[in-house]
């Protein structure tokens, strides 16, 4: 039996998380700025979501084909999926030790702080005590989830609380558990709120982390059993069976309008969480095993991205952009490609150049 040819091509899925190993390894490149390898994480970050919702998510609808159907695919589908959780773990453990030991060690030193809800002064717990009850305790509308009852859908990649509750007036010796879940407004009161302190010192502390410390306010007459941080990702890749036939920008705004409400593909929850509280979040919001991954006690990274710390010294300087002085001189970009090719060097030349392009292409009614 002759031994099966060497594969050509890299898989195009672990071929893709090298390239975001490679964006992690920028992250602790101590020649990159401080705040740009904070940035780095956020993209990191970011790509490994939407490559759950789509790469992911596509292999897994393979998996789901008539056998005849997913034979057609020349390479193993469950096998790379298992290659494809094995590196995602070895990547999240690297990219933990990144923040924790090179990122948070280096906003310290220059006398940046994000505290936890568990080293806070008893003064910066009635700050945000009182800050909760001005701002964010009319936004917190919490869900109560009811095994088997509850058809809770929950948003993509928003930021949720689940709390496990017992009531304080019960005298049952065995303890019955309520669970819910608590919304992170992230998107109307941003991820960081800056604690007071004097001008030589910036405290931050992230919003999921003022809604523990004000958890009982949420739920007056409970006590809070266990809290664990969690976000949903959903399928977000496109599914069009015939590009040829019909509008496909038609097709292609259906498909985009349901990548909101599509079905889940990835369920990230604190792994310091006890198993029987995630059992009980899987079954209660009717997700499958294969769709639970655990990650760290906080989620959605990318939105370090809007950190607000703007110190020069820690940031790359601005490049001056050299203009393309063959494009300037002409008036029209049409005109200037038909005259002659151009090359543009970016970051050292404007991508204005390209969106313009794209712009007068989008508005052309000869395009």
């Amino acid at each position: 039996m002759k031994n099966k040819p060497e594969e050509k091509y890299f898989n195009r899925e672990l071929s893709w998380l090298s390239f975001n190993h490679r964006v992690l390894q920028e992250a602790s490149n101590i020649d990159n700025p401080l705040l740009e390898r904070l940035k780095f994480l956020s993209i990191f970050s970011s790509n490994l979501d939407e490559f759950f919702r789509v790469r992911v998510a596509g292999l897994k609808s393979v998996l789901k084909l008539k056998k005849g159907k997913s034979d057609e695919y020349n390479f193993n589908v469950k096998k790379t999926l298992k290659e494809i959780y094995h590196r995602v773990d070895f990547l999240q453990e690297e990219f933990g030790k990144i923040f924790r030991e090179n990122i948070i060690p280096g906003l310290n030193e220059n006398n940046i702080f994000i505290k936890s809800f568990e080293n806070l002064t008893e003064d910066e717990i009635n700050h945000l005590k009182n800050y909760f009850n001005e701002n964010l305790l009319f936004e917190s509308n919490p869900i109560i989830l009811i095994k088997n009852k509850s058809n809770v859908q929950l948003k993509n990649g928003v930021l949720y609380l689940a709390v496990r509750l017992t009531d304080k007036d019960s005298v049952s010796e065995k303890k019955n558990y309520t669970y819910a879940l608590v919304e992170i407004p992230t998107s109307k009161y941003g991820r960081f709120y800056r604690l007071p302190s004097d001008d030589s010192i910036r405290n931050f502390i992230l919003t999921d982390d003022i809604y523990r410390v004000n958890m009982e306010t949420i739920f007056p007459g409970f006590e809070i059993n266990e809290i664990c941080e969690i976000k949903l990702n959903r399928d977000a890749d496109l599914y069009i069976d015939d590009e040829f036939s019909g509008d496909l920008v038609e097709k292609i705004k259906k498909n985009l309008k349901k990548r909101n409400t599509n079905l889940p593909c990835r369920f990230l929850y604190d792994k310091s969480a006890s198993k029987s509280f995630i059992k009980y979040l899987r079954e209660s919001l009717n997700l499958e095993s294969s769709e639970v991954y655990p990650g760290g006690n906080y989620h959605n990274f990318n939105d370090y991205f809007n950190f607000p710390v703007e110190d020069k010294h820690l940031k790359n300087s601005d490049l001056d952009l050299i203009p393309v002085v063959s494009l300037e001189k002409y008036g029209d970009i049409f005109t200037a490609i038909k005259k002659e090719d151009h090359l543009i060097f970016y970051p050292y030349q404007s991508f204005e150049y390209f969106l313009k392009f794209l712009k007068k292409s989008a508005n052309d009614p000869f395009v």
